[in-house]
């Protein structure tokens, strides 16, 4: 580029050039890097990993069970309700083939 100008981004102390970003001189930092609140983020950002798996796996969890409990009552409701045996195993079986 001209002028020694070069297009860069920056991602955790990771450059990734030619991207599309701030056009900055050869040399300088990006100025969004050196914020206070931004340095904090990402020092604090290597202690959420152990958090982060956690609420994925209860959400999975959480999925799980809600799906089970949706299966259950679309099967009761159908045969009890309305005597539908096959759309109630149709329906219900739909649910745990979505589940896996």
């Amino acid at each position: 580029m001209p002028g020694g100008l070069r297009s860069v981004v920056y991602f955790q102390n990771i450059v990734i050039r030619g991207s599309p970003g701030a056009v900055i001189p050869d040399g300088e930092l990006n100025p969004s890097a050196m914020l206070e609140h931004v340095k904090l983020y990402r020092s604090l950002q290597a202690n959420w990993q152990s958090y982060d798996a956690y609420s994925r796996v209860c959400m999975s969890m959480g999925t799980n069970q809600m799906l089970h409990a949706l299966t259950y009552y679309v099967l009761a409701y159908m045969i009890i309700e309305h005597g539908a045996h096959m759309a109630g195993y149709r329906s219900s079986s739909t649910f745990i083939i979505s589940n896996k």
